[in-house]
């Protein structure tokens, strides 16, 4: 049996830089050829670009000696640090919503009565089995593509449904059929050792790992593949009869073991196991085999098959491949009745075999002693996913309630806690950030990891104001994403910031209503008075009112600028003109211009749109109108405004407003 090693995912070998210039680790060549590394990297990601360039300037060099430049300098490399593979990615996203479910039930349920409470935890329980469900899915999907992420999700899986037994949904009764279906899962034969034997069809029983296998198959209670084995040993018949065949003997044994899953009382089940091993016990005894076989190889296994039944602990220990397998027999065959706070215990026992040398194994040791604190910096080093995750649900099930008076920190235990308690930061929040922090270092799990800062309060404020700052605004989901979760989390400065960001790259790719929009957005409303000016320096020019109409629409509706309040009103007045709605086109005009939302420059535009209307046989001003019409026409003159040709652009006014302001008097009211 293989112990699973550790496996976090930052913990990857530092990649060798080559440039191409000097042997590798030859920094002194590389002074010598007066070059150096330089390196960028972005503000968000896993990844930094490294190239090379002159160390001196070749301008400031005393000499020709060094050339003046290489082809590697016109080469840009890219190293990553760590990444997350797709199946990972997709797993990263599915938990994803089961945390966000989770934090929604809890946030739901707070302060609800006693009734209501089991309605609660029996959520949380349905969701620590469903993030178990999505570890399978996951371990079967990479096994078939034989990925290196075999066995992380191997180890998530084991220590999940461990912590599931002993934890998120806790068995009462004897622990043992529980701990069975978990080493059956999870820490399975060597394939290759059953595969070998297998191979021998008729000579099984002479195969040198026949016995070995045999008796982890009985120290694990897998009596159908025992009882298969069994078969394959020849026995000589003429030296017993079919009543006292040893097989068949031991067979009608493990199928009449008692097992607690058969039981609804923990008081009758343990009175059948007591009468059953008490059946059991003439066979432990080396004599009694002696007079059933002939062959003494045969007496000494078949003597270690049944004290294991019979749960001799000296022949369980040392039958034993692992203490995984030995702490299971024991709490199968040696002590029935154990339960989950009883585990430790028998642990204590075997001491001495446990040799850990792996944080997985130090983390199933822990858990089988109640000891999550413990169990906690061992699970840091496996995977940041896992210690997020569990620190949630214990949090939430108010797991850690019962053990901040544990007795049984470690040190390196002590001094997270202590950091924590200085930094008021609960457990489940700093982990749930580093993880975080992980997530958005890698462009697909980004607004995950943003999602996660939301759910830990104020700790997470700072790395929250930070991180959304650090994604680049580069696309339109992401612009979207970003402003919504500084518009959620109350973000504003944030949002401000990145307003800027955007509305000046829009500004440079001549985008002129993007740049508007985000700068209005950003409260910059220097900036975007000046490109409105720009736009009605613009239209004054060219007269192109279509361009305008385009930009302006393309804002929303409810802006607060003048300029643009204005420019908004101009194109809805020349939109009713094209539409012959002549009527409401004047009172859209004569409000520019009572109102003071135009501009002075565009009054002569202004005036000159309304001669057609003053023409017009509809008589469209009235004489209150037309009066504010011609004090507009003396402003313009009298200030001097640029009017192109002074005495046709005066003369056509002031003719059309007469007539207009005639007609209006003696028009009937």
């Amino acid at each position: 049996m293989t112990h699973k090693p550790p496996i976090w995912k930052m913990n990857v070998q530092t990649p060798i830089v080559s440039m191409g210039i000097c042997a590798p680790g030859g920094v002194q060549s590389m002074l010598n050829q007066n070059r150096t590394l330089l390196a960028i990297q972005p503000p968000s990601g896993n990844s930094i670009v490294l190239f090379t360039a002159p160390r001196t300037p070749k301008e400031r060099l005393a000499s020709k000696a060094h050339p003046g430049g290489y082809p590697q300098d016109l080469s840009l490399q890219v190293y990553q640090w760590y990444s997350i593979s797709d199946d990972r990615i997709a797993f990263f996203n599915r938990t994803h919503a089961l945390f966000v479910t989770l934090q929604q039930i809890c946030s739901e349920n707070k302060g609800v009565v006693d009734s209501q409470v089991n309605v609660k935890l029996d959520h949380i329980i349905q969701l620590c089995a469903e993030v178990r469900e999505l570890i399978d899915i996951t371990l079967i999907a990479v096994k078939k593509k034989n990925s290196e992420d075999v066995v992380i999700f191997e180890t998530l899986r084991s220590v999940w449904q461990l912590c599931d037994i002993f934890y998120f949904n806790p068995v009462e009764g004897p622990i043992g059929e529980e701990l069975l279906l978990w080493i059956t899962q999870n820490e399975p034969l060597a394939p290759g050792r059953v595969h070998s034997i297998a191979q021998k069809p008729f000579e099984r029983h002479l195969h040198p790992d026949f016995w070995p296998v045999l008796f982890s198959y009985i120290l694990r209670a897998q009596f159908k593949h025992v009882i298969s084995m069994l078969r394959d040993i020849p026995m000589d018949t003429d030296l017993m009869n079919t009543e006292d065949n040893v097989i068949n003997i031991l067979i009608d044994f493990m199928k009449t073991m008692p097992r607690i899953r058969f039981y609804e009382s923990k008081l009758v089940f343990l009175e059948e196991f007591a009468t059953w091993r008490e059946n059991l016990q003439c066979y432990v005894s080396e004599s009694q085999l002696q007079q059933m076989l002939d062959n003494e190889e045969y007496v000494e296994k078949f003597l270690l098959v049944f004290r294991t039944l019979y749960g001799d602990e000296e022949t369980i220990l040392n039958l034993s491949e692992s203490w995984f397998e030995a702490i299971v027999a024991l709490t199968v065959y040696s002590h029935p009745a154990t339960t989950r706070t009883e585990v430790g215990g028998l642990l204590s026992e075997i001491q001495n075999k446990i040799n850990n040398g792996t944080a997985y194994e130090c983390v199933i040791e822990s858990i089988l002693k109640l000891d999550i604190i413990s169990a906690i910096p061992h699970c840091l080093k496996i995977d940041g996913w896992l210690v997020a995750h569990l620190t949630d649900f214990l949090d939430k099930l108010s797991k850690f309630d019962e053990l901040k008076s544990s007795t049984l920190l470690n040190s390196e235990m002590e001094r997270m806690l202590t950091l924590k308690s200085e930094m008021n930061i609960s457990m489940r929040d700093w982990f749930l950030i580093n993880y975080a922090n992980t997530c958005l270092g890698n462009g697909e799990l980004w607004v995950v990891g943003l999602d996660y800062l939301t759910f830990c309060g104020s700790a997470a404020r700072a790395t929250m104001e930070e991180a959304v700052l650090r994604i680049p605004p580069d696309s339109d989901f992401r612009i979207k994403k970003l402003l919504e979760y500084c518009s959620n989390n109350k973000l504003v400065e944030q949002a401000n910031i990145i307003h800027k960001v955007i509305a000046k790259s829009q500004y440079a790719s001549g985008n002129l209503g993007d740049a508007i929009y985000h700068y209005l957005s950003a409260g910059e409303h220097k900036r975007t008075a000046r490109i409105i000016d720009k736009l009605i320096d613009g239209l004054l020019e060219t007269g192109d009112i279509d361009t305008v109409d385009s930009l302006v629409r393309s804002l929303p509706g409810d802006v607060s600028d003048e300029r643009l309040f204005f420019l908004y009103r101009y194109c809805e007045f020349h939109k009713e003109y094209r539409q012959k709605q002549y009527v409401k086109a004047g009172n859209l005009l004569i409000s520019l211009l009572n109102s003071g939302h135009a501009p002075k420059r565009m009054w002569p535009n202004l005036l000159l749109d309304a001669i057609p209307l003053l023409q017009s046989k509809v008589l469209i001003f009235n004489v209150e109108d037309t009066y504010e019409l011609m004090r507009c026409l003396e402003e313009v003159v009298f200030k001097k405004l640029d009017i192109g040709q002074p005495d046709t652009f005066v003369i056509s006014v002031r003719s059309a407003l007469t007539k207009n302001l005639a007609r209006a008097i003696i028009a009937p009211i």
